[in-house]
């Protein structure tokens, strides 16, 4: 892809119902732990997992945390339904769009986890990396940014 797009929601519940059928093979139920490819936060993808449960494309069993009632796991699996969507678009809702090219789209995303162990292997000053440790931990808090980034990092944020 040349220039950056800017995806629908149909265009992203297709991308997760597509990696949902890729994985069909792997485990009956999987977590949404097999999503990060796709560069999207986490509970953007529990979202467009439980919109695909609900028009019947994806069984799903969806856990919400009684804190904050975000997504705390999610299991899902294709059903036969999301299986023929993917397959064969005349049986595809107009909810679903999947790109045909899809293969050819690299996704990239912001994972906190391995910027920490970068910096914990780093060369750089104890107070150096404490510092760098605080910012990513005050950026990691910040949901507006994070989105932002993990879009900018998809090569889904407008030029």
């Amino acid at each position: 892809m040349t220039d950056a797009k800017i995806r629908t929601d149909a265009e992203f519940r297709g991308l997760v119902l597509k990696q949902l059928y890729d994985l069909r093979t792997k485990s009956d139920w999987v977590n949404w732990d097999n999503f990060h490819e796709l560069g999207l936060p986490q509970q953007e993808v529990g979202r467009y997992l439980k919109e695909l449960h609900e028009l019947g494309l994806a069984e799903g069993k969806f856990v919400v945390s009684r804190e904050n009632g975000e997504y705390s796991d999610i299991q899902v699996r294709v059903r036969a339904r999301g299986a023929s969507a993917v397959e064969n678009l005349a049986k595809r809702p107009p909810e679903i769009i999947i790109d045909q090219n899809i293969e050819d789209v690299q996704y990239r995303t912001l994972n906190i986890d391995i910027i920490n162990t970068a910096i914990d292997s780093s060369s750089a000053a104890m107070v150096e990396k404490a510092e760098a440790k605080s910012l990513l931990q005050r950026l990691d808090q910040n949901k507006l940014l994070i989105n932002l980034l993990q879009k900018w990092f998809a090569g889904h944020f407008p030029r």
